[in-house]
């Protein structure tokens, strides 16, 4: 008996350590956290977002590239006005719409844990909106080494 509950204790365990191997929860769509049960980095993010355009028209698109020098296994996008998330994406190959906010398709995460290089998304803007919006951004490099909550570039979302 007690090697059953050990095995289940290890499982347990493991699953917290290596997180959530088909993307963030919903739970994660304030905070960004992977719930991976270790703690983020607080070293200079390798990786970063790099926008198509740093200006659209409301209804408008954008491609969001992830990269940085190495591969990552795992990530969760939103773009946001202040801590709000807006907008949103199309379905990417490997990838899978999260609802946050009472919203629909407003963030996206990965749907396996496999290495992976970069990923393009395409954002919608709103139709009406005009506010600057920054994409927030959590990389998973292995399930213990992530960056939560870093910050794209300032993308304008106006008429003009």
């Amino acid at each position: 008996m007690n090697q059953m509950w050990l095995l289940a204790v290890l499982a347990a365990l493991s699953a917290m350590a290596y997180g959530y191997e088909k993307g963030a929860p919903e739970l994660s769509c304030d905070d960004m956290k992977p719930r991976h049960g270790a703690d983020e980095q607080v070293v200079t993010n390798p990786y970063y977002i790099k926008l198509s355009k740093n200006q659209i028209r409301p209804g408008g698109k954008v491609n969001v590239l992830l990269t940085g020098r190495d591969n990552f296994k795992g990530f969760f996008v939103q773009g946001r006005v202040g801590n709000k998330a807006v907008g949103h994406f199309d379905v990417a190959p490997g990838s899978k719409l999260v609802n946050c906010q009472e919203s629909v398709g407003n963030a996206i995460t990965h749907i396996n844990n496999s290495y992976k290089s970069s990923i393009t998304l395409t954002w919608n803007a709103p139709k009406g909106l005009n506010e600057k919006v920054i994409f927030w951004f959590t990389v998973v490099k292995e399930g213990h080494l992530y960056w939560v909550a870093d910050k794209s570039d300032v993308l304008t979302v106006a008429e003009n």
